[in-house]
């Protein structure tokens, strides 16, 4: 084998290991923001309840109810 074979092995093992550490890391964000957005969008729907859109012959307005 050629030095350049050699080196270009151990280069894509390199890549290799860097490529799934960093599929993991974002694996690991992706679980954690969907984890957020779950949350906020229920927080989010419960508040929408009491928001209330009229449109009428004068225009559009919103309402909220407390």
């Amino acid at each position: 084998m050629s030095e350049s074979n050699v080196v270009s092995k151990e280069q894509y093992r390199g890549y290799g290991s860097s490529i799934s550490i960093q599929g993991g890391c974002l694996g690991v964000m992706d679980a954690l923001m969907i984890l957020l957005h779950h949350r906020n969008s229920v927080r989010l729907n419960n508040n929408l309840k009491n928001l209330e859109m009229r449109v009428g012959p004068g225009g559009v307005g919103l309402a909220y109810k407390f």
